[in-house]
């Protein structure tokens, strides 16, 4: 998958904290009622983006640590919909990297980190990664 082929119909401009994903979800509240998505695909949508959001917060700028995040949703040819998510922070591809193993015995065991990349894997159709111009930009479609 390449970059989107339509520009996006909304955006938002986050700061690099966790208290921003309240911010983004309201966003999405609104930004998806008008498209009238089949709830599984918008929760796959929310939860992706969450997942993004949060690795960036947490494992790129740093919680706290000046750093924008700019999420952009739009709607394009062989996707209901696709969504990118743009930061400044250290090059970090989530396609190439690999994965913890899948079963654990407990949330406690084990390294933390890499359930969202699963996540992400299971639930978007495709994802996308470049690094472009000093940004991390992943693209993420979802299909119906």
């Amino acid at each position: 998958m390449t970059a989107p082929a339509a520009p996006p119909e909304r955006e938002i401009v986050l700061q690099s904290t966790v208290a921003e994903t309240r911010r983004l979800h309201e966003w999405l509240d609104g930004a998806l009622a008008a498209g009238a998505l089949p709830a599984r695909l918008e929760n796959a949508v929310r939860l992706c983006l969450e997942e993004a959001v949060m690795n960036v917060v947490m494992h790129g700028h740093g919680e706290g640590e000046p750093g924008e995040i700019v999420v952009s949703l739009g709607r394009g040819p062989g996707a209901a919909l696709w969504a990118r998510v743009a930061d400044r922070a250290p090059p970090f591809n989530p396609v190439a990297a690999p994965l913890p193993p899948a079963h654990r015995p407990s949330l406690q065991e084990g390294p933390l980190g890499g359930r969202g990349l699963r996540l992400m894997r299971r639930f978007a159709a495709d994802l996308h990664y470049e690094r472009r111009d000093g940004q991390n930009l992943l693209t993420l479609r979802f299909a119906d």
